[in-house]
């Protein structure tokens, strides 16, 4: 059964769709790229509900979500302390005795670490999820990047207020707290780490979540090889993995930075829940050797 709901509906709300499966063991959290909606992902959580899953995607939450004072800022980091974390709590309470996985899309994988309760998750697996600082890209990739942080950015939040999302290529606007935050990351050499000793602390904790990590090659602007490896090695997780494919290896033209969501690499996605089952049937979530994907 497919259902609208509001997460933390009093406090500082989060819009989710839950696809509740009543023979379920197993809950499966899908958290977006910035900018992009969950309903995007409905294919996807479509996919692991038929395999038994009961499956929660969010968005994060909006400024004109937020009425009441004391809810929680404007902050890019209030999407993993606050919202990631109030969807994972949902989980736990609402799905105890089940193991919850997490499936995050791009800048998912920099705020998963930052919710206090992540290590309730049995196993993680991003997708072009990477560190946002600059240093991470070269050649022409990174004169253009540079010339987002510190050309686009700053020029639209002084213009508008807010970062559109024709600026950037997302559905929503940001708030310019968000959007200049984004901005602070992707200027500062280690990104988010260098800015938040709290996420650094957060990130070097998560010992006991076993992750994964995929990129693509032709991802070079929004997520390159280097920035999801960077990503990957500021994890503590004993049990981590970085695999990065090429279109050539699909046997497809082109994958990008949106593709593995779509229709198209469907026959893909099973293999995300055969590594979930290797996690959970290892009893283990410090082995190294329980890493594999293709």
């Amino acid at each position: 059964m497919k259902d609208d709901l509001t997460i933390n509906e009093q406090q500082r709300p989060v819009k989710a769709t839950v696809w509740d499966h009543p023979e379920s063991t197993r809950v499966l959290i899908i958290a977006p790229a910035m900018g992009v909606s969950r309903g995007f992902y409905s294919p996807l959580a479509a996919c692991f509900h038929s395999l038994s899953y009961t499956v929660i995607a969010f968005d994060y939450c909006q400024p004109g979500d937020i009425s009441a004072p004391g809810q929680g800022g404007f902050r890019l980091t209030d999407w993993g302390y606050l919202d990631t974390y109030a969807v994972i709590d949902h989980a736990l309470q609402n799905y105890p005795g089940q193991d919850i996985f997490f499936l995050g899309h791009s800048i998912a994988g920099q705020l998963f670490p930052l919710a206090a309760n992540s290590s309730g998750i049995k196993a993680a697996f991003f997708v072009a999820s990477q560190n946002a600082s600059e240093k991470n890209w070269s050649g022409r990739f990174r004169i253009l990047i540079n010339f987002f942080w510190y050309v686009v950015v700053p020029f639209f939040v002084k213009l508008k207020g807010y970062l559109p999302g024709f600026a950037y290529g997302g559905r929503h606007s940001l708030h310019r707290k968000v959007a200049t935050d984004w901005a602070r990351w992707g200027k500062n050499d280690q990104g988010l780490l260098g800015i938040d000793i709290n996420a650094y602390l957060r990130y070097s904790a998560l010992a006991s979540v076993p992750v994964k990590f995929l990129s693509f090659g032709d991802d070079r602007m929004i997520a390159p090889w280097k920035a999801v490896e960077r990503l990957m090695i500021s994890y503590g997780s004993f049990c981590k993995q970085h695999v990065h494919l090429t279109p050539a290896d699909l046997g497809v033209r082109s994958v990008g930075h949106f593709g593995f969501f779509r229709r198209r690499f469907s026959h893909l996605w099973p293999e995300i829940d055969a590594w979930f089952n290797v996690i959970e049937r290892s009893g283990s979530r410090r082995s190294g050797d329980q890493c594999i994907f293709f």
